[in-house]
């Protein structure tokens, strides 16, 4: 009878633990339920119900369709990487200098007697251009110099004298400018720049306000331009001549910190957060920082790769993404990686990582064999106990 006992409360426990195994603690979801439960992804014969994500396997095919991470670009924005530098036009507040030429003396600026002295010139005192937009030339008039360029305000200088003077030649110069840039952020000088004639660029301006405060592998520049702003990877813009485009005047440079960070969860040696130490890291590096797979937890046949991929990357591949809207660019995305096969690892070492990747990797389904033999010795021994301490019970109230 007690034998009967033991054994019948030991059936119901099983019972209970078979049917609710899915229940078992665990670090993320089972491999079973990832594959089971992706919408789209390869097509094949299999359906799946509808979910959220897209599954791919990373094969050499699919590496090799995986751009390499974004890192902005500001040419593409604003242009300007190749061609020259952006012809510096006059605003409020610069002062400018005049000299007039004439060919001989006796003309309207040069007297006679002059021809004793050197250069039949005159120059007039500096000007600065007020809110009016213009400039006073004597025997010219009020010329218009704001949004003009050095050169066009000679030449309708030159026009209005000609009548007059003889065969005159003008020279505009600056004497001060305002014709500036602003660059802030994390740079150890934030201030207000002249951007000089021959033209400066990105990292030149940089320059000038002393460089960046922190490491340049995790640095983003922000340039803003005319209601447009554009951002990009700081050694990219160091890499890439095309990037380091000419600044213009009011232009406002961004740099600022970002720390790009990876997360690795389940059966790693050390799950937790990572921050990229370098311009590029990859899986092979993001798992060695993680620890490494458990060896008496971890199937090293699911390891999985979590982040919003690309829709282009993905219909390139041949995934079906009926489920996502067509205005939905980027897609979520799970990348499974069987490290059984030996040629997996030479894929660690190429799949580049990106800010906020996620990597996961699984249980073994041996591990959850065990977590259920583990609870069902438990409950065994449970229910022995039970049925020796109300036989003890019984006992002790027995007359």
């Amino acid at each position: 009878m007690k034998r009967s006992i033991q054994l019948k409360s030991v059936a119901i426990l099983c019972a209970f633990l078979l049917t609710s195994c899915t229940s078992f603690p665990r670090s993320g979801p089972d491999h079973h339920i990832i594959d089971s439960s992706a919408t789209d992804g390869i097509p094949s014969d299999q359906q799946s119900p509808p979910s959220s994500y897209a599954l791919l396997d990373l094969t050499p095919a699919i590496l090799d369709l995986l751009p390499p991470p974004s890192n902005g670009s500001i040419y593409k924005t604003f242009g300007g990487g190749s061609g020259g530098p952006p012809v510096i036009k006059v605003v409020e507040g610069d002062q400018l200098q005049i000299t007039v030429f004439e060919s001989s003396s006796g003309g309207l600026f040069i007297p006679r007697e002059a021809s004793v002295r050197p250069g039949n010139f005159v120059t007039f005192p500096a000007e600065i251009v007020d809110r009016s937009g213009t400039i006073a030339v004597p025997y010219a008039g009020r010329v218009q110099a704001i949004g003009r360029s050095l050169s066009q305000i000679q030449s309708d200088i030159e026009t209005r004298l000609a009548a007059r003077a003889i065969q005159p030649q003008v020279i505009v110069s600056f004497v001060d400018r305002l014709s500036q840039a602003a660059v802030t952020g994390d740079v150890n000088a934030a201030n207000k720049f002249t951007v000089n004639l021959g033209g400066d660029r990105v990292l030149d301006m940089i320059a000038k306000a002393n460089g960046l405060r922190f490491e340049g592998w995790e640095t983003y520049v922000t340039l803003q331009r005319n209601g447009k702003e554009s951002t990009i990877y700081f050694l990219r813009l160091v890499d890439d001549p095309k990037e380091n485009i000419f600044v213009a005047p009011k232009d406002i440079i961004y740099a600022y910190r970002k720390q790009r960070f990876f997360l690795a969860f389940g059966s790693a040696g050390q799950p937790g957060r990572f921050d990229f130490d370098a311009e590029n890291v990859y899986l092979a590096d993001a798992m060695g920082r993680a620890g490494g797979l458990l060896d008496n937890r971890a199937d090293p046949s699911q390891v999985f790769i979590y982040r919003a991929e690309d829709r282009e990357v993905l219909e390139r591949a041949g995934s079906i993404l009926t489920s996502f809207p067509p205005e939905t660019r980027f897609i979520p995305t799970i990348y499974h990686l069987d490290l059984r096969q030996p040629s997996s690892f030479f894929l660690t070492q190429k799949f580049a990582m990106r800010d906020r990747d996620v990597v996961y990797i699984s249980n073994a389904d041996t591990v959850e064999v065990s977590k259920f033999l583990q609870l069902l010795n438990l409950a065994s021994f449970n229910a022995v106990n039970i049925t020796e301490s109300g036989n003890a019970a019984k006992t002790l109230v027995r007359p």
